[in-house]
């Protein structure tokens, strides 16, 4: 039998076209049921024609798939998840998990795991969090559900991440110990049995797990904010002095239209032409 490429659903007796994430459903039951399917070939024709054969050797199978697959959840209640932002991709799967077992447990029935699919769709990372929503063996209201809130709960993330914008790389472990020694000092009550923060997350989670007023909570932030803007300041005034000069209104119109040709502020344009005038100087002796 030639087993030619088709975009059909005539593999599982229909004859409307599979979506994408129907053939990614379709692709790890079958998966699943022995036939390998190597992952950088899938939806291609050799995938289809291999998916096609294995049906006509196992009818049974495309039966069962026929009467499992289900109406997936819209596209558009799914269009918050994003394909290229790898945080929030990483906190849909660690909560998708934990809020499927809460589920479960207050509907007092199990179904099968649904983690080992971030292993299985390795093509999108966003195509594999999808993909674990719509093989999850659960209602399509309960899915519903639980994807709002966790759309919710991302929401939330955010907002509250936005209260640590000002933590950089760079100097992640610097101002962790900055915010450390500050409540240690001035908040101690709440260091009681923690541990020191080494991450951003981990002063995140601190915030998020104790209970303050939305007003202590933004003034213990802002106030550690400022001590760290105060230390950068004064880091960057080592080796200067201030200086205050009297300048005429014309000279002060001079110096801003120099300085803002180039970019630069009053004083940095100063120490240039001071630098500029030492070279001179210093030319001249020669």
């Amino acid at each position: 039998m030639d087993y030619l490429p088709s975009g059909e659903l005539s593999i599982l007796g229909d004859q409307r076209k599979l979506t994408h994430r129907e053939w990614i459903w379709v692709w790890l039951k079958v998966k699943h049921d022995g036939l390998k399917l190597p992952p950088d070939q899938f939806d291609t024709p050799t995938m289809r024609a291999e998916m096609a054969k294995h049906f006509d050797e196992s009818p049974l199978l495309r039966i069962e798939l026929s009467d499992q697959l289900r109406p997936q959840m819209h596209d558009i209640d799914l269009e918050w998840i994003s394909d290229d932002d790898d945080e929030q991709l990483s906190w849909i799967r660690n909560h998708l998990d934990d809020a499927k077992l809460k589920h479960e447990r207050l509907a007092r029935r199990r179904s099968p795991g649904i983690s080992h699919i971030y292993t299985e769709v390795i093509w999108s990372r966003r195509d594999a969090v999808i993909a674990a929503i719509d093989y999850w063996d659960e209602a399509l209201t309960a899915k519903e559900l639980v994807v709002e809130g966790l759309r919710i709960g991302w929401d939330e993330h955010i907002q509250r991440e936005r209260k640590f914008r000002w933590f950089t790389k760079e100097n992640e472990l610097e101002q962790c110990d900055l915010t450390w020694a500050w409540l240690r000092k001035n908040k101690p009550h709440l260091t009681t049995g923690q541990r020191p923060f080494t991450t951003r997350a981990d002063v995140q989670d601190f915030f998020d797990a104790i209970e303050l007023s939305d007003d202590e909570e933004k003034f213990i932030i802002n106030t550690i904010k400022l001590r760290w803007s105060q230390r950068k300041h004064r880091e960057k005034m080592v080796g200067k002095k201030q200086c205050n000069l009297i300048l005429s209104n014309a000279a002060l119109k001079s110096l801003d239209k120099f300085a803002n040709q180039k970019n630069l502020s009053r004083s940095q344009f100063i120490e240039i032409l001071l630098h500029e005038e030492a070279e001179r100087s210093r030319g001249i002796k020669k």
